[in-house]
């Protein structure tokens, strides 16, 4: 073991091969990585950890950010390296976590456009494994920065991204903190990343506490009724249950229940309609 480990990097670097070749081998590598972290996970011997921590991880340092994977391998083997990197951030101690994994998460984040979503990605799936602790010092901020990034895409990410870190961090760090950027990204000029707020927003109101549910989350939800976009707007009444179901054990809001009984009323209209036709 001690000699193979110390060979899977020279995989990664090894760009004598042509491209389709190169591709090939990565391919293959990847295959297997998870297996192989699987088996030195269960080993009892000290050898199993430190492979993990010494020689694997750097892989995927070398994966997600060094020039030579290029795009194209790195975009197919992504859901691959990210299954795996979150196997090997379980098994980690917390010093390890935050020296081997932490980093490479921020890098990607600072990166350019695909990088930051590939970061946003890890963000999300390593957010519990990672804690409040790290997620508070160093993972927030980056967070609140990506709700102005010039880039839709990375914005609609971010509020993709929000609520398994809002899930970790303290209650008043989610409402100082990752609840405004949430908010703003609900009026974002841009109405994809509006519509992905509207998926977003049951979730997030599952995390509030009562008086901002039937405050700024409720105001929120009845201005995407009325988006000028009419995909906001269907969006918002196809998650209207799950958001209504936030509000368990409150009060109804009359204004949210005369929003459901128009929209049944609308349903029926339709159904009749549709018969008739």
């Amino acid at each position: 073991m001690e000699h193979l480990l110390p060979g899977l990097k020279s995989i990664m670097e090894d760009r004598s091969s042509d491209q389709q070749e190169y591709h090939e081998q990565i391919t293959l590598l990847f295959s297997e990585l998870g297996k192989l972290i699987s088996f030195l996970s269960h080993s009892e011997i000290s050898v199993g950890y430190n492979g993990i921590r010494d020689f694997i991880t750097p892989l995927y340092n070398d994966f997600f950010l060094n020039a030579h994977v290029d795009e194209e391998t790195r975009t197919e083997l992504q859901p691959q390296a990210v299954e795996q990197l979150a196997m090997i951030t379980k098994v980690l101690m917390h010093e390890d976590r935050a020296d081997k994994i932490l980093p490479i998460v921020l890098e990607l984040l600072k990166d350019d456009e695909e990088k930051r979503i590939a970061g946003l990605e890890l963000l999300d799936v390593l957010a519990a494994d990672f804690g409040s602790e790290i997620c508070q010092n160093y993972l927030i901020y980056e967070i609140a920065s990506l709700q102005d990034d010039p880039r839709y895409k990375v914005r609609k990410e971010t509020v993709r991204r929000i609520v398994n870190i809002s899930k970790v961090v303290q209650p008043e760090v989610f409402q100082g903190v990752l609840l405004p950027v949430f908010k703003k990204l609900c009026v974002d000029h841009i109405w994809g990343v509006r519509r992905q707020a509207v998926e977003v927003l049951p979730e997030v109101c599952k995390l509030a506490p009562d008086e901002i549910k039937n405050g700024p989350l409720l105001e929120m939800f009845k201005k995407f009724t009325q988006d000028s976009s009419k995909w906001v707007k269907q969006a918002a009444t196809q998650f209207l249950g799950p958001f209504i179901v936030c509000y368990q054990g409150l009060n109804p809001s009359p204004e949210l229940l005369a929003f459901y009984i128009a929209m049944v009323d609308q349903n029926l209209q339709s159904s009749a309609a549709s018969s008739q036709g």
